[in-house]
């Protein structure tokens, strides 16, 4: 394995995805990959259209997936991005969102890293 940025995905929590087997953990995170990565689009296309209530939705099932994934900077990025769609809160949206696109980027190079 090579070098990972720390945050990218804690090895602790994909752990239990690696003890269900080599070819079930590399399914697993091209699905979780591919799925993502259109959440991801997704996201960006919302954010854009000022459809704030659906960015929470988006938000909060990529969180879940990131989440079990060991992504836990991903997960945290769309909690801040669900927590300010759904409340008064006045953070940058389109800001939080970037983020999420430059988070997914290091989560799908460190996870097809897993597939090798």
């Amino acid at each position: 394995m090579s070098a990972r940025t720390p945050t990218s995905i804690d090895q602790t929590l994909i752990a239990p995805l690696r003890d269900l087997g080599y070819g079930d953990f590399c399914e697993l995170i091209r699905l979780f990959l591919d799925e993502a990565a259109g959440r991801v689009a997704r996201l960006q296309a919302i954010q854009q259209q000022g459809e704030t209530p659906e960015l929470a939705g988006v938000s909060h099932a990529l969180k879940g997936t990131s989440a079990a994934f060991g992504a836990t900077r991903l997960a945290t990025l769309c909690a801040e991005i669900e927590e300010v769609a759904l409340g008064p809160a006045s953070a940058d949206l389109a800001m939080l969102v970037n983020a999420v696109v430059v988070e997914f980027d290091q989560v799908r190079i460190a996870l097809t890293e897993e597939l090798v």
